[in-house]
């Protein structure tokens, strides 16, 4: 070894300068070779508690790192205090952020492993305080703001991950060497001065692990979205307390020990139900939700109707969730008063059925009422936990001016989770649109990106069903920062929005999402709100017409009612623009006109109004066309101008309404054979290679036969009674 006193410090080794320059680090090493600059410890570390005075993730756990490297320099046990006290310098800005990332496993290891007590409860407080998220009593409050809390809780549940790892890994090497020597590894204690002694570790880590309570870190991982792994926790949990409870049977009564050779197969005692329904539900685990919900059978009324509420929820019926929320809130229904946090989750609840559902007025109106309800505010003031609701529904209702006043005013916005903060940070951004501040919506998009990324992170980790919502915000922020880009281009905005919205792009990303059972998504509502802003009530009426039929065919017959009343607005309002508009969007727009009466009479045949049906669909069209030859229908069909009684659409258009009207009037047995089948005629007539009118019209040949033969067949055996009861006359 060659060492470097003050008269050779300058000069480096020709191996060592040879190595360094394969790995392209010579220029950065040498000036700190030459240097005689030495860094002194200028201020001393901090004292705990260390989390609850911090402000963010950094000055948390560089706060926290460095006051275990002064404990470990000051111990002379440990054997790493020298690597940890040249580090100490890596962690003191934000740039070093990795390496104390890096460093903080081993830092606690070691002052859990060599440290004294003090130091082992320190080290718990501080682990346990950065996993509770809610406040008990009279405790201080962190003043962290949600996204640096979950940073902190992840670095923790990475810590308990690693820590496990390195406990699984030795016993599972003892095993192996047990295995392969035929005998248990001796490990003499004594002799380990290079190392840490692995069995003090192995004992003092499960010791460190069994002082961090699962239900702590189940509640933790369900917060930051981590919902698989808070499921662990809890069924870990439950299953360590079953297991516990018969050892501790087994060596108070031996026999009885031994006579139950299984435990419980429903682990569910001693653990949060409610916590745990929720997260089976946002698993997609609906089975063992239920199962759950039937073994716990809560008897309080308020505790029924929020697990009926969440139920209801995760399956997407948010009619009957509202409902439950709503029975929730409702004092006459109450025995007592609802406790705090139960009635902020009904009011979120509520809040969020009604968004879903696209009642949009309602959800102001209900918030404002709400944050009416525990503070006194102003006109058009909302709590910060009802914020993030008022503004995407003012947003989408395209109400600025409300818009406008719950963004600027400043809200503590500390305690929001990420979907909360995206929300408010894509409020935002569709603000700063309307307003033409660009740097404004650059900032909002980023602001958004992150609140997503931090999620989908969470969510990966469970599966990628759960990532799919994540990656069609990303998707909806991108269209976002595309579609700002036109606004503020100096070029015509309406063509090249126009053109953006015609191009493939644009509408293959619709094909690849799916909408919900109220017909509409993210990307859906915030198209609609841009297409408000760009003045495009033909691409607003064609979004509206999508919403309301798969509402239609969801079941959610107000929602779609609501969507179509929209969609023939917005057509009727491109029909009459004042603008010079060609041809073919004049046929456009008829054509979706027609489109919109067809579903509206569908909805009508859904509830049982079907004489209303029957008169929307054919409205204008005459009987007459029902009678003609196929030169007359096509002259019939061609003479469809803009100014006739009839109103121009499509030949799919009017095939399609025919054949819906003729499959109820069979359906209703109100018109003749001959008559239908005129019917079917001139719908092949209209569209020849239409498979689904070959298929109607063969289906009703084919009943005309079955009742032709059942009649015959009826006569056949009338006729051979009677030749029979003549014979017997005879």
């Amino acid at each position: 070894k060659e060492r470097a006193d003050k008269s050779t410090k300058s000069s480096m080794s020709q191996w060592l300068r040879e190595k360094l320059e394969e790995a392209d680090v010579l220029n950065v090493v040498e000036p700190f070779w030459t240097t005689n600059y030495k860094q002194a410890d200028t201020a001393a570390a901090k004292s705990p508690p260390f989390f609850l005075k911090s402000n963010s993730y950094y000055a948390w756990l560089s706060s926290f790192s460095r006051f275990l490297i002064s404990r470990s320099i000051s111990n002379k046990n440990s054997i790493w205090r020298s690597f940890f006290y040249a580090c100490r310098s890596a962690i003191r800005s934000n740039a070093g952020i990795s390496a104390a990332e890096f460093l903080f496993p081993l830092l606690i290891l070691d002052a859990v492993c060599f440290g004294n007590s003090h130091d082992e409860t320190i080290v718990v407080r501080e682990l346990v305080s950065s996993l509770t998220f809610d406040t008990v009593g009279s405790e201080a409050i962190c003043s962290m703001n949600m996204r640096e809390r979950e940073k902190a809780a992840n670095s923790v549940f990475t810590l308990i991950d690693l820590l496990r790892k390195w406990v699984d890994q030795e016993i599972e090497d003892r095993y192996r060497e047990s295995r392969r020597r035929k005998r248990a590894a001796n490990v003499d204690l004594e002799s380990c001065t290079s190392a840490w002694p692995a069995d003090i570790v192995l004992s003092k880590i499960r010791r460190l692990l069994d002082q961090i309570p699962l239900s702590l870190c189940a509640s933790a991982a369900s917060r930051v979205g981590m919902n698989a792994r808070a499921l662990q926790f809890l069924e870990i949990d439950s299953r360590s307390q079953i297991a516990s409870s018969a050892i501790s049977n087994a060596k108070k009564n031996t026999a009885s020990y031994h006579d139950s050779k299984f435990l419980k197969s429903c682990h569910i005692d001693g653990i949060d139900l409610q916590l745990t329904k929720k997260l089976l539900g946002q698993l997609c685990d609906f089975d063992t939700m239920i199962t759950i919900s039937q073994k716990s059978n809560p008897s309080e009324l308020s505790s029924r109707l929020l697990e009926v509420a969440t139920e209801r929820e995760m399956y997407g019926d948010w009619e009957g969730a509202l409902q439950a929320y709503e029975h929730l809130l409702d004092s006459r229904l109450r025995s007592g008063n609802i406790v705090g946090c139960s009635k902020n989750r009904a009011q979120k609840g509520l809040l969020r059925c009604l968004l879903k559902l696209g009642r949009l007025d309602s959800v102001l109106n209900q918030a404002y009422g709400m944050s009416k309800q525990d503070l006194d505010l102003k006109e058009m003031e909302f709590s910060n936990e009802i914020l993030p609701y008022a503004t995407e529904a003012a947003w989408r209702l395209g109400k600025w001016s409300s818009l406008d006043s719950l963004v600027n005013e400043e809200h503590d916005e500390s305690g929001q989770d990420a979907h909360a903060r995206y929300q408010l940070s894509l409020g935002r951004t569709m603000h700063s649109i309307h307003c033409r501040l660009p740097e404004k919506v650059i900032l909002g998009l980023r602001d958004a990106r992150e609140c997503v990324m931090s999620s989908l992170s969470s969510a990966a980790r469970d599966s990628y069903a759960r990532s799919y919502p994540y990656l069609m915000k990303l998707h909806l922020l991108r269209e976002v920062e595309y579609i700002s880009s036109v606004f503020f281009s100096e070029k015509d905005r309406k063509d090249t929005f126009v053109e953006f919205v015609s191009s493939d792009e644009w509408k293959d990303r619709i094909k690849m999402i799916t909408p919900d059972i109220t017909g509409s998504n993210d990307i859906i509502n915030t198209r609609l709100a841009l297409s408000r802003m760009a003045n495009e009530p033909a691409l607003e009426g064609s979004l509206w017409l999508d919403i309301g039929r798969l509402a239609r065919k969801g079941g959610l017959y107000q929602v779609a009612e609501h969507s179509l009343a929209q969609a023939d607005m917005s057509f009727q309002n491109a029909y009459t623009e004042p603008a010079p508009v060609d041809d073919s969007f004049i046929f456009f727009v008829q054509d979706s006109i027609g489109n919109v009466k067809l579903q509206l009479a569908k909805l009508k045949h859904a509830v049982g109004e079907t004489t209303t049906a029957l008169n929307l669909i054919e409205n204008n069209i005459p009987a007459s066309i029902f009678q003609m030859n196929d030169a007359e229908l096509d002259s019939y069909v061609s003479k469809m101008t803009r100014d006739g009684n009839i109103a121009l659409e499509s030949k799919d258009t009017l095939s399609r309404r025919i054949l819906q009207s003729t499959e109820w009037l069979v359906s209703g047995g109100l018109r003749s054979g001959s008559e239908i089948k005129s019917r079917y005629h001139t719908v092949l007539k209209l569209a020849p290679k239409w498979e689904r009118a070959h298929f109607h019209f063969g289906k009703y040949i084919e009943s005309l036969l079955e009742t032709r033969f059942s009649a015959l067949s009826e006569l056949g055996n009338n006729a051979s009674r009677l030749m029979v009861l003549q014979n017997d006359k005879s």
